[in-house]
């Protein structure tokens, strides 16, 4: 088991941690929050973390039945989503996601290795090949990177100041003179404390990092202080990367009670299950990015800002080569979707593989095999397109117009019965005579709502959807289109 340490200094009488000192190591564990997708945050902290409504459109994701998918592997694509960095942090000296770097050759492998048939691969267990076999034969990889051993994102060597709120920033006297200045605390109520970093802690570390403003003192000294996401809802800004292309609009259908003034469910097609789905694909970075750095999702603004900082220090070499995989991660290799709406592209980087038709050697870094036989460089398919296809995009979502269903928590169903229909509402205590049907359009300014909503709010539908007008007006929330 992979351990890290760092010291904390803590003010033993407010009972808080004012600040930590680490190397490169612990704050390249931090900075790879940044690259982890939305559906992976949510799996390795066991469907347990805090933010708004994820876990639920998770768990909705687990419930549906697999007829609601393009294909099979489409829902297993949702639950464990890869990450564009996954080959660098596979060097970190403690891994958030212990998921191994797997690839996935065509069962029929002989045939694949034909001329006819060009040798393909997938990062998903079960895609149909372009010769109807599926990549089920796992690749025998061995990793061959070297570049986490001086530190993948920051260098090893180097010394940092990790605030209580999660500002990292190179070590120095002026920095622990700000600290002591900001915090107010006397030097004689200081303590240093040698804590040790396992895997576990690390991941009670993302989780108050994403829902608290004191992540070090709650993870250390166990001081609860996280604020109930709705009081961290915060309204939509008009920054670049939120504006933009009209584009592509979607139709919903709103189910919304009057006497209450909130969304009970709306009625939603496949492209827009496709485009709530494809949230769980965005890593961390990105999102932050969309949100003009603004997304008052825990401390997760602060440890975005650092990397922006230590990068434009020109502190830290790495973040050189490697800074835009934090500040602007892509989704993984065909991980993307044609309805997301929000334009985060896939990344274009994909592993080179050799394949020969040995059993025994399946990834080779030469032309020939150790036992004589010929090579194929192979490509990598996409799992959600038929024949094999190398194209971007695709849909994880299939069904027709109102076939699914998602609620104000943004449990994505299919389409219940009218008897269930019922049964649902009685189950709210909502009845026919108060309810109005309301047809919304989800553009990309309404697709970011609701990406905001699911992060940060328990009912988002009506967050977005139901505000007054005075509301609507001051905060910047989507209007309803009646």
């Amino acid at each position: 088991m992979s351990w890290l340490s760092l010291v904390l200094v803590v003010d033993k009488q407010a009972n808080r941690v004012l600040w930590a000192e680490s190397g490169g190591d612990v704050v390249d564990v931090l900075f790879s929050f940044l690259t982890l997708p939305l559906g992976t945050v949510v799996r390795v902290l066991g469907k347990q973390s805090g933010l708004g409504c994820v876990d639920e459109l998770y768990k909705s994701v687990e419930a549906l039945d697999e007829s609601c998918f393009q294909k099979p592997c489409c829902k297993s694509m949702l639950l464990r989503p890869r990450s564009a960095a996954e080959h660098l942090c596979e060097d970190l000296p403690v891994r958030v996601d212990k998921s191994e770097l797997t690839f996935y050759r065509c069962s029929l492998y002989k045939s694949c290795i034909e001329e006819k048939y060009p040798s393909v691969y997938s990062t998903v267990l079960g895609c149909r090949c372009r010769c109807l076999g599926t990549t089920d034969r796992i690749l025998k990889w061995e990793g061959t990177s070297t570049e986490g051993v001086n530190g993948v994102f920051v260098d090893l060597g180097g010394k940092f100041t990790i605030s209580d709120d999660l500002c990292i920033s190179p070590a120095s006297a002026s920095t622990t003179i700000s600290l002591l200045h900001r915090c107010r605390s006397k030097e004689s109520q200081l303590e240093h404390m040698k804590v040790a970093l396992s895997r576990e802690t690390v991941l009670t570390l993302l989780q108050k990092s994403l829902t608290s403003k004191t992540p070090l003192t709650e993870t250390f000294l166990q001081k609860s202080e996280s604020q109930p996401a709705e009081e961290q809802l915060h309204p939509i800004t008009d920054h670049e990367e939120v504006t933009g292309s009209a584009g592509r609009e979607f139709k919903a259908r709103l189910v919304r009670s009057r006497a209450r003034n909130e969304v009970m469910f709306a009625e939603i097609g496949e492209d827009i299950a496709d485009l709530l789905f494809s949230f769980l694909t965005i890593p961390l970075g990105s999102i932050i990015r969309l949100m003009g750095k603004a997304s008052h999702i825990g401390c997760m603004d602060n440890l975005y800002q650092s990397v922006a900082n230590l990068r434009a220090s020109k502190y830290c070499a790495k973040l050189e080569e490697h800074g835009d995989m934090l500040l602007a991660p892509k989704i993984a290799t065909h991980f993307g979707c044609s309805n997301q709406l929000l334009d985060i592209d896939e990344t274009s980087f994909q592993t080179t593989l050799n394949a020969c038709a040995c059993k025994r050697c399946a990834v080779i870094p030469a032309p020939v095999c150790i036992h004589g036989k010929e090579a194929q460089t192979a490509v990598q398919i996409n799992p959600k397109l038929d024949n094999g296809s190398t194209e971007k995009g695709g849909h994880f979502a299939k069904g027709r117009p109102g076939m699914f269903m998602v609620t104000d928590q943004m449990m994505v169903t299919q389409n219940s019965s009218v008897s269930g229909l019922i049964k649902f509402m009685e189950g709210l205590n909502v009845y026919a005579d108060d309810i109005e049907l309301v047809e919304v359009a989800i553009g990309k300014k309404e697709a970011l709502a609701l990406l905001r909503g699911l992060l940060l709010s328990r009912t988002p539908l009506t967050h977005i959807f139901c505000q007054t007008k005075e509301e609507d007006s001051e905060d910047g929330f989507i209007n309803i289109i009646e």
